[in-house]
């Protein structure tokens, strides 16, 4: 997995699968996830949305059920 470390994200849309994340800032951005293979580490959000896709998709609605 790539590391990213103190970077900043405006206004993109960022695919998060397979990249580590650590002490970045994400500011109005999409956030892209399908397979869950990533890590967030001290990370900061704002005004973002979370769109899931492909597999994570289905992991969301088999845990809406519980």
């Amino acid at each position: 997995m790539d590391k990213i470390i103190g970077k900043h994200f405006r206004n993109q849309k960022v695919r998060i699968d397979f990249s580590e994340y650590e002490k970045c800032t994400f500011i109005n951005c999409e956030i892209i996830l399908e397979y869950g293979i990533t890590s967030l580490i001290n990370c900061d959000f704002s005004k973002c949305k979370l769109v899931l896709i492909g597999n994570a998709t289905t992991i969301a609605k088999i845990m809406k059920m519980f």
